[in-house]
């Protein structure tokens, strides 16, 4: 129990190396420092050559800053304005959004039925022309082809354009 006691007592004291070796640059010898405390001296000096060595002072690490509670109070109000600007600015941002969203889509739809119309009353002319011989089976089959695949890649370009997937030039 004795030697516990003894040996709680010496960890809670720092333990520093006595001595440190340095070889001289002049006649490298090794020289035995002296430590106080861990430090090394401010200089030291060759027994054997008498060099002089001058060791670079040693910076004691600041103690790290302490907080008032004025100051922790002053970072928690800083805190507490950036974020409500934060949710502010982003509710405003998803209401743009939304505005955003909701006025394309309205326009494509208001486009998708004015363009259905028309193709519609193109294709339905056709067919009344094909059907009492004024055309043939084959341009009115190459129109409603063409038309078909201009649908098609209208649609594409639209919901690309709606959901911001990227612009109506990529991809050609």
């Amino acid at each position: 129990m004795d030697s516990r006691i003894a040996l709680e007592e010496n960890m809670s004291t720092p333990l520093y190396a006595k001595t440190a070796t340095f070889a001289c640059p002049s006649c490298s010898t090794d020289i035995e420092v002296p430590l106080s405390n861990g430090l090394l001296p401010p200089s030291m000096k060759c027994s054997k050559c008498g060099f002089v060595y001058h060791f670079p002072p040693v910076q004691t690490q600041q103690q790290a800053n302490q907080w008032t509670p004025e100051q922790v109070e002053s970072l928690i109000k800083l805190v507490d304005t950036l974020a409500s600007k934060y949710i502010t600015f982003k509710q405003e941002e998803a209401k743009a959004d939304h505005q955003t969203l909701s006025t394309v889509t309205r326009h494509s739809t208001y486009l998708t039925i004015i363009l259905a119309t028309f193709l519609g009353v193109i294709v339905f002319i056709m067919s009344e022309l094909t059907y009492v011989s004024r055309v043939s089976g084959d341009a009115l089959l190459f129109l409603v082809g063409t038309i078909t695949g201009y649908i098609l890649l209208f649609i594409q370009r639209l919901t690309k354009t709606v959901l911001g997937n990227g612009s109506e030039d990529e991809g050609e």
